[in-house]
């Protein structure tokens, strides 16, 4: 009589990652609470090396997230949008200095995976600072639902049209307290 063999079930134990989700938000916020309105000065001088990196970089939507996150940031260091939070200002400025810095969680320099964290970093910076990336894209016009599905960032109609005319992009539309004091400069001047 043949024995039957039975067959073994294998037992595949789960490995849990060292570092979770809720850790590297954690580490975002904990930096971003330590962010001053100088540090966000210094990141947004490197906008351009910043771009470019996010540019050669494989992560698709990691390189629109750099370019909408430096746009903020350079409106907020110049002034032209006061209104966005603090707290958003300083997750995003602090994803950038992580994603610029190459010895981080997962070393940068490791293929195919050493931005991995970078772009989870910058992803959760999105995430944590979604009310003032909001805010910011209603006033510019930028329709966060296409973007955030990976669709490139759009330049506005009014930008095109300041653009041909040589004023500076992002001038055609004023708040209406900015209108009101231009038209009030304006008549003063005739």
């Amino acid at each position: 009589m043949p024995v039957k063999r039975q067959k073994r079930a294998k037992k595949t134990a789960r490995v849990e990652p060292l570092l979770s989700k809720n850790d590297f938000a954690s580490y975002l916020e904990t930096k971003a609470r330590e962010m001053a309105p100088r540090d966000v000065q210094v990141i947004v001088r490197g906008a351009a090396a910043a771009r470019a990196r996010a540019a050669a970089d494989h992560h698709p939507r990691l390189g629109a997230q750099i370019d909408l996150a430096m746009r903020i940031l350079t409106d907020h260091a110049t002034g032209n949008c006061p209104q966005i939070p603090y707290y958003t200002i300083s997750l995003l400025a602090e994803a950038v200095y992580y994603f610029l810095d190459p010895n981080d969680a997962i070393p940068d320099w490791i293929p195919d995976i050493g931005t991995a964290d970078d772009a989870l970093i910058v992803e959760l910076a999105f995430e944590l600072g979604a009310a003032g990336v909001e805010r910011y894209c209603a006033w510019k016009g930028i329709h966060l639902a296409s973007f955030m599905a990976g669709a490139a960032l759009p330049v506005k109609a009014a930008g095109k049209k300041a653009a041909a005319s040589g004023k500076r992009p992002g001038a055609a539309k004023k708040s209406p307290a900015r209108a009101k004091s231009a038209a009030k400069l304006a008549r003063k001047k005739r």
